[in-house]
């Protein structure tokens, strides 16, 4: 007599396979393992898993999978985690992601690349990397984004080194050289180049804009800043320093400044509520660099004429005469 209604306990075949103790619970036609159990996932090379075959590990820690599939052969079996992806299954046939490129880094890693787009060929108008209602957030480190902005296209890198001790601050930077041995007719650290074939429109009243290739501000906030006696701060520092090179060319310029085809309204244009105490203030003797000594010129008013300030025309060298004030 049969009994109906009554939970039946499957016990499973306990069995070894190259060494490691499974519990079989259900076999195919061809008597090939379907389902099991154990402590330790068996081994690629082990026989007798049908293919799918699910490998339960029981003593899979708290939080973990412990659900394999053998993805293998029935006589080289390869049991992988359920819900993993492994490197092979992310070949992408358009626009591949190469296995050896995937979003993947560490110490390892360092022939390969986060992201490579060298094989990709985009249609017209079409972009590696797009977002809409994204705008770039000043953060330091990583960019990030955030928001939404009516603005456009912001930043492409974003900078903010930051520290609240008495550390040096370093910011970005970019250091072109030449190395020992070698010639370079050209050597260029640009910071912006911009092509204009639309309209740049009028400021508005905004002082901010405008088209600007290189914006250097110092900005202290003086009710919680304090800039000490005998700090200097200068947005632009121009350092020259050939220390026993061959300048035989002469062409060696603290700043080299050319219009090519269009007319400049000001050389320099000042603008600000403070005045400069000095226009041009040098540590150098008179004689040396652009500040010549005196000249045969008569005095000026009643004040002697100290110094010149020579200033070269093609090739002609003016002596723009000088009187002490004080």
């Amino acid at each position: 007599m049969k009994v109906f209604n009554r939970p039946i306990k499957v016990g499973g075949h306990a069995i070894e396979v190259n060494e490691i103790e499974i519990q079989a619970l259900e076999y195919d036609g061809d008597s090939k393992i379907l389902l099991c159990t154990g402590t330790t996932v068996p081994t690629a090379d082990s026989v007798g898993f049908a293919k799918g075959c699910l490998f339960i590990k029981t003593d899979a820690a708290d939080g973990t999978k412990g659900l394999y599939e053998n993805q293998g052969t029935t006589s080289e079996c390869d049991f992988n985690l359920v819900g993993d992806i492994s490197l092979t299954e992310l070949g992408v046939t358009a626009g591949t992601v190469e296995a050896d490129k995937v979003l993947v880094a560490g110490e390892s890693d360092n022939a390969v690349a986060v992201l490579d787009f060298s094989s990709m060929t985009l249609a017209e108008g079409a972009r590696v990397l797009r977002g809409s209602s994204l705008d770039f957030e000043a953060v330091t480190g990583w960019i990030s984004f955030s928001g939404n902005t009516t603005t456009g296209f912001r930043y492409a890198t974003y900078f903010q080194p930051e520290t609240d001790g008495d550390a040096k601050i370093l910011g970005h930077g970019m250091f072109p050289f030449i190395k020992s041995g070698g010639a370079s007719d050209r050597m260029q650290a640009l910071s912006t180049v911009m092509t204009v074939e639309g309209t740049l429109e009028s400021r508005g009243g905004d002082a901010t804009a405008g088209a600007h290739n290189v914006w250097a501000k110092f900005g202290a906030d003086l009710s919680s800043a304090t800039i000490a006696s005998g700090a200097r701060i200068a947005p632009i520092w121009s350092d020259i320093q050939i220390n026993n090179g061959d300048v035989s060319g002469e062409e060696v310029f603290g700043m080299l400044i050319s219009a090519g085809g269009s007319g400049i309204r000001s050389l320099f244009r000042w603008e600000g509520t403070a005045n400069a105490t000095y226009l041009i203030e040098t540590e150098n003797d008179t004689g040396n660099g652009f500040m010549a000594a005196q000249g045969d010129y008569k005095d000026c008013k009643d004040n002697q004429q100290t110094a010149n300030l020579t200033v070269k025309i093609n090739n002609t060298v003016y002596g723009i005469p000088l009187m002490a004030t004080a």
